[in-house]
């Protein structure tokens, strides 16, 4: 299980800065079909976030580790069709709607 006390000791030591384009893609963790939720900074080739499955809850906790202002500073998501995904974004992100791109 993913230890989100880490994220948040690392999300501090980042500060503030807005990732105003991100990635978000599930990988496969090992054969079997293990999933794990990636979300990358595109602009800055940084890796944000990684979490257990690719479900709803897996990218909602990225999403509530944010600020409003963090929040309200993404301006794309980069995703593939995966509904879990798009719901997630869809509740967190202001204006998610005009800012979802499919890849």
């Amino acid at each position: 299980m993913y230890d989100h006390s880490q994220e948040r000791s690392w999300r501090q030591a980042k500060g503030e800065r807005v990732a105003a384009r991100i990635g978000v893609d599930e990988k496969a963790a090992a054969k079997g079909m293990k999933y794990m939720t990636l979300v990358y900074d595109i602009d800055r080739a940084m890796v944000e976030c990684i979490a257990d499955d690719r479900r709803q809850e897996s990218l909602d906790g990225f999403s509530l580790g944010l600020s409003d202002k963090q929040l309200r500073g993404i301006e794309a998501v980069a995703m593939d069709m995966w509904p879990a995904y798009i719901n997630s974004t869809l509740a967190h992100v202001p204006g998610a709607a005009d800012k979802i791109v499919f890849d």
